[in-house]
């Protein structure tokens, strides 16, 4: 077959070139055991929550943690697109979460990857369980989310920012959902709400002889203490695992109360603006 000259040939087999790139052991603890920020392993980082920030959405809300910023706007219910997709005694939910092109420097591409279709998946999963899907037959109610800057923990942020929203919304729940992450550096080592640098990846796995690495990621509809879902990566031993979900509850539980004033306050500067 004649080949076009004018053209550089490329090679047959192509490697990413991060191969041969050194990588860089990171020490999630120092010698008075804080963080990289200064925080200590149970020490989840400050958070800031708004609801209504997006006047041409149902609902909205933007959640942030320190550098880790999120925003969800949500619209319905409306008709079902999708004659496929049509169920007489249930509305349909559907989640979709992006990230921005600025969110990082691994998120460059505005089409979405395999990995930010599993977190959308996994947002579903989460916050279905807290819809009242049979208030809304025949109807469906869209949730997006946008990553607008990602240093870890996006999963937790995107799901309370969803919930929050969909509260916004006006959607009927039987709860909010929170939800919490942690990343497990061995049997004794747990740390609340890790960033992006000290999330679980195999390539930054520091070398020990104790074989619990990984992350776990637990949201929860705190009022009536029920988990809506789970989701853990890397090598863990089963009563390490339950210890990690029993601290992910905990933080949970604790980011309900900050939920609870932002919609309390919400609702009280709607009624302000109505009664105006």
């Amino acid at each position: 077959m004649p080949t076009d000259s004018r053209r550089l040939p490329a090679p047959d087999i192509s490697y990413d070139a991060k191969l041969f790139t050194e990588i860089e052991k990171l020490n999630l603890l120092d010698d008075e055991e804080k963080r990289a920020d200064g925080r200590y392993v149970t020490q989840p980082r400050d958070v800031f929550l708004q609801c209504g920030v997006i006047t041409q959405a149902k609902g909205s809300a933007y959640f942030e943690m320190n550098k880790t910023k999120v925003i969800c706007s949500v619209y319905g219910p409306k008709d079902i697109e999708m004659r496929d997709e049509f169920q007489i005694n249930k509305g349909k939910l559907k989640c979709e979460l992006k990230y921005a092109p600025y969110s990082s420097p691994k998120h460059g591409d505005h089409i979405p990857g395999a990995s930010d279709v599993e977190k959308s998946d996994i947002l579903l999963e989460a916050i279905s369980s807290g819809v009242c899907l049979q208030r809304y037959p025949k109807s469906q109610i869209d949730v997006f989310v946008i990553v607008l800057e990602d240093d870890g923990s996006v999963l937790p942020a995107a799901i309370t920012a969803a919930s929050v929203a969909l509260v916004d919304a006006g959607i009927e729940m039987y709860d909010v959902i929170t939800a919490s992450s942690i990343r497990i550096a061995g049997q004794d080592t747990f740390i609340i709400d890790p960033t992006s640098s000290e999330e679980f990846s195999p390539l930054n796995l520091e070398k020990s002889n104790d074989l619990n690495q990984g992350m776990v990621m637990v949201a929860l509809l705190p009022s009536i203490n029920q988990v809506s879902s789970i989701v853990s990566s890397g090598h863990l031993e089963c009563n390490v695992l339950q210890e990690a979900i029993r601290s992910c509850r905990y933080s949970a539980q604790n980011l309900h109360s900050i939920v609870r004033k932002c919609l309390v306050n919400s609702l009280k500067k709607s009624n302000q603006n109505n009664s105006h």
